[in-house]
């Protein structure tokens, strides 16, 4: 994940306490968005769809566990990394919390190189994960011959992770071209198949997709 923007959510309704992880986590070069209420994490949540998210265990003013539950239980939210810190130390609380859905739990004090080791392992974790699922969706796609006859090589191969779920930001970082050269590959590739609109070939992609070769 090198150069690669890491976006953080943090649910810290603590002013003190926000502002220096906050800090810290901005040291280490992690794009931080703070919350200081449940509605308001779920809210920035679905809006940044951040890579991770850290939440104080111990809120004063909400539920942590409750907010747990609404992020898992949301279709944009429930794959995102899951940090808890200053949880209590007792081990029914941490296994209470991981059978909620959290990926990692961090007692209270606060150890700060604990919390920056355990955000490096959910995001390398993470991301080998995305990587491999994408992986085998798109070796396991079946393409219309008269699609694949259609395109070059490069909009074969974009039309492929189109269909393997990617966004048109996933596939310029995975092929090391601008956002401007993927939209001119999509609009050559609705072209040749003869459809129009913004979400055309994402439409043609699932309407074709699974059918035989």
């Amino acid at each position: 994940m090198k150069n690669k923007i890491i976006k953080i959510l943090l649910l810290e309704d603590d002013p003190t306490a926000s502002r220096q992880v906050e800090l810290l986590l901005r040291q280490h070069k992690y794009e931080t968005t703070t919350a200081n209420s449940n509605k308001a994490a779920i809210l920035l949540g679905t809006d940044l769809l951040p890579n991770l998210i850290i939440c104080n265990a111990q809120l004063r003013n909400g539920s942590s566990h409750q907010f747990l539950i609404e992020m898992r239980s949301n279709r944009r939210l429930k794959h995102i990394p899951f940090i808890f810190f200053n949880g209590r130390p007792e081990q029914k609380h941490a296994r209470f919390s991981m059978n909620l859905g959290a990926d990692d739990y961090l007692p209270a004090p606060l150890n700060t190189q604990d919390l920056l080791m355990s955000i490096k392992a959910r995001l390398n974790r993470f991301e080998e994960i995305s990587a491999l699922s994408k992986q085998m969706t798109m070796e396991t796609l079946e393409i219309p011959v008269d699609v694949a006859e259609k395109l070059s090589k490069t909009e074969f191969r974009i039309y492929r992770m189109v269909a393997g779920g990617l966004t048109a930001r996933e596939i310029a970082i995975e092929l090391s071209i601008s956002m401007k050269t993927v939209e001119n590959h999509r609009y050559n590739i609705a072209r040749k198949l003869n459809i129009s609109g913004h979400y055309a070939l994402l439409h043609y992609v699932i309407k074709n997709q699974g059918k035989e070769k």
